[in-house]
């Protein structure tokens, strides 16, 4: 009986801990390199389990965190301080990314899953669009170059331009 109720109170104070970690994960308070921070502060391995699969929602492989759902990985750690941290939208796309020496890259995509924006921490940034059928119709960068692309109904290109001029005009 009596090593039930320790059993029970230790489970009880590995809550509290959990709780209280997860509260400081999600307020930005504990930062990554998380692994590394979270030994610092005194939990246990199974208790960084616990924690990181739940707040970043994947399952741990050493110190890498997969995507159950599209078995990408969503958080890596490596020994000597560098990390990197990614997320997906629904399809599996990646959405962004950052990492421990302040690199990040931002992401969006439309309805059908082609991406339509990047943008990074050194300021490249580039746009995308696309017709009804998916064909890639404009591009432009953060370094001013552009193109338009236009296709008939079979989908074949019959005009293309850029910053330097006309290419092709089929039309």
């Amino acid at each position: 009986m009596k090593k039930l109720i320790k059993k029970i109170l230790k489970e009880e104070v590995n809550s509290k801990v959990i709780n209280l970690i997860m509260n400081n994960l999600k307020s930005g308070r504990i930062k990554p390199p998380y692994f590394k921070n979270l030994e610092d502060l005194g939990l246990s391995e199974e208790e960084i389990k616990v924690t990181l699969e739940e707040f970043i929602g994947g399952k741990m492989f050493g110190k890498d965190i997969i995507s159950v759902k599209y078995g990408q990985d969503l958080y890596n750690e490596w020994g000597d301080g560098r990390w990197a941290l990614r997320q997906y939208n629904k399809f599996g796309d990646i959405t962004s990314i950052e990492e421990y020496d302040g690199y990040w890259e931002n992401r969006k995509y439309d309805e059908r899953g082609n991406e339509i924006y990047r943008e990074d921490s050194n300021g490249f940034w580039f746009e995308l669009e696309y017709d009804g059928d998916g064909h890639l119709t404009y591009f432009e960068n953060s370094h001013g170059k552009w193109d338009k692309w236009e296709y008939n109904k079979n989908g074949d290109l019959i005009y293309h331009e850029s910053r330097d001029g006309v290419k092709l005009d089929r039309r």
